[in-house]
């Protein structure tokens, strides 16, 4: 880097660091992700055919390396405020495949999902040992290419990290997990618990792989951290009442939310309901909402965001359109926000 440049990457990881002690700045973290949202059309994947079940053996990691570097020269580092992260193949169901679920893949749908592997609770025991999975050996193998790869150049974070009930809500099905949170609510909460031993065990590993990048980590919401940065996601609490959620599900997103210091817990904006208890569990960790097309308008959705920025709570925010993503930044103070507009494909 030139001088110049050097004092403006100074002075931007400046506006990272007020990012999570919400100091008074000027404008938001702001800019367009690099990623369109997630879609298997990102990659050349190679695969033996348009659709099927996809097994670790079948993703060389030499063959997706220079796909990553190519995005990586699109625009160096900076994808506007936001640091740009190579994060292992974002579409994978890692965590859900590494706790049995078949990963199945749709080139032409453009999405892969784990398949429901479980007719009852009793029968759940998540893998024994991390070094014998195949799946965690395959994530860890990308990590550390990703982190060969970049040489200090750019960041490498976690991949998407589906959250213990989302984890639990692919091995035995939404509708069946819907029906256990009445019917079988403590065996529920042993597999949730479950999970989460192998969320924290998996983000910890990768942790020790990942070195730091100028002083601090970067996940895929592109915020600069001091410490180590993962978002853990609570997609299935969208369909539950926050009684429910704070009853149930909380106890388990707690451990996973709270096992990383600069964690940014993820929340749909079509599931808001849960917004309180989640507040409750942060302790001053960062929260994501994705803003859902199909959701509440923005007009709803201000308010409500406006009660996380007067809660304390870091505010990173996912946008689908330009407009929304003006608007969230014309809504909101600008201290301790973030805003990121997502291309869809």
């Amino acid at each position: 880097m030139t001088s110049g440049s050097q004092r403006e990457f100074a002075a931007l990881l400046v506006r990272h660091e007020a990012f999570w002690s919400r100091d008074d700045v000027e404008v938001p973290l702001k800019g367009t992700s690099r990623w369109p949202y997630i879609t298997t059309d990102d990659f050349a994947w190679d695969l033996p055919s348009p659709a099927g079940f996809l097994e670790p053996e079948m993703l060389e990691v030499g063959h997706f390396l220079p796909q990553y570097e190519a995005r990586f020269e699109e625009r160096g580092h900076l994808d506007g405020d936001f640091f740009w992260s190579a994060m292992p193949l974002r579409s994978v169901p890692w965590f859900e495949a590494i706790v049995g679920c078949q990963a199945y893949y749709s080139l032409p749908g453009g999405a892969m999902s784990g398949e429901v592997r479980l007719s009852s609770l009793d029968d759940f025991d998540p893998i024994a040992t991390l070094e014998a999975n195949p799946w965690f050996h395959k994530l860890i193998e990308f990590t550390e290419g990703l982190v060969d790869l970049s040489h200090g150049r750019f960041p490498v974070s976690p991949p998407i990290a589906r959250g213990p009930w989302d984890i639990v809500s692919a091995t035995r099905g939404a509708t069946d997990t819907l029906l256990d949170m009445y019917d079988r609510p403590e065996a529920l909460a042993h597999m949730a618990e479950a999970c989460a031993d192998v969320w924290i065990a998996v983000t910890r590993r990768l942790a020790s792989i990942v070195p730091p990048w100028h002083g601090g980590y970067v996940s895929q919401a592109g915020v600069w951290a001091p410490t180590y940065s993962v978002l853990p996601q609570s997609d299935a609490s969208v369909s539950v009442s926050s009684e429910m959620y704070r009853e149930l599900m909380a106890p388990v997103d707690r451990r996973v939310a709270q096992a990383w210091t600069a964690a940014i817990f993820h929340l749909h904006s079509a599931g808001l309901q849960v917004v309180d208890e989640v507040l409750g569990l942060m302790e001053g960790r960062a929260l994501n909402v994705v803003l859902d097309g199909s959701g509440p308008a923005l007009a709803e959705l201000l308010p409500i965001l406006q009660h996380v920025q007067a809660a304390g709570a870091p505010l990173h925010v996912m946008a689908f359109s330009r407009a929304d993503a003006d608007g969230v930044v014309g809504g909101l103070e600008a201290r301790g926000l973030a805003v990121m507009y997502v291309p869809t494909p």
